[in-house]
């Protein structure tokens, strides 16, 4: 039964959930770890969220071990929202720029959805090292069998739940309003920042990054 009780949540919402469960969940990282047909136990030592360079975002990048390796993993989070033009391809781009940066073979793109998450061009999901469903890791999490776990795993089932139907953008004028102050306030007083103009914003638009011309993964937020 779905708990209507339940707010609306947002992939920033469980890219906190997941960045938590990737560090202190042990099945979780086995669920990936098989997911990647990895050969031992994956211990994630370091999550950092919205990682920006010059090829995009990275929504979870996290550095793992596994036996005496390092490794990193890209992860992408989508709830319901297609692809950006050419997103996939940038996460492998971004892999290829890690791998060269790290030394390391273990740099893999991972992409977490509800099992149901249509891209619309499955040839766009061939660019990610393997694909995780919602619904697995929410068994993983309730696997602990303790209150605050099966919460946790009921969030990410609401969260498939409200993937089921398209979300429509409810403009807010003050977020937009407030969107718009900033651009002009950067746009005149700081241009190095080079940010875009804004589009309208939903009510829960409240992180701004500038990237600008600096070095990866530095980041204004």
């Amino acid at each position: 039964m779905t708990d209507v009780q339940l707010p609306r949540l947002y992939e920033r919402d469980i890219d906190v959930l997941l960045q938590e469960e990737l560090v202190f969940n042990r099945k979780v990282c086995e669920v990936i770890s098989e997911a990647l047909r990895l050969k031992g136990a994956l211990c994630v030592q370091q999550c950092r969220l919205s990682v920006v360079d010059q090829t995009g975002e990275t929504d979870l990048f996290a550095h793992f071990s596994i036996g005496d390796q390092q490794g990193v993993l890209l992860i992408e989070n989508k709830i319901d929202a297609a692809f950006q033009p050419h997103q996939p391809e940038r996460y492998r781009e971004r892999a290829a720029k890690v791998a060269r940066e790290h030394g390391s073979e273990l740099i893999y793109c991972v992409l977490v959805s509800p099992a149901r998450f249509n891209p619309g061009n499955e040839a766009l999901i061939a660019h990610f090292d393997t694909r995780i469903s919602y619904e697995d890791l929410a068994a993983a999490i309730a696997a602990e069998s303790t209150p605050r776990a099966e919460h946790r795993a009921r969030l990410l089932l609401r969260a498939v739940e409200q993937a089921r139907s398209p979300y429509i953008l409810t403009p807010s004028v003050e977020v937009t309003s407030m969107w718009e102050r900033i651009f002009d306030l950067a746009n005149n007083e700081f241009p190095l920042l080079r940010m875009k103009a804004p589009n309208s914003k939903g009510g829960q638009s409240w992180w701004v990054i500038f990237k600008a011309d600096l070095p990866a993964r530095i980041t204004i937020d």
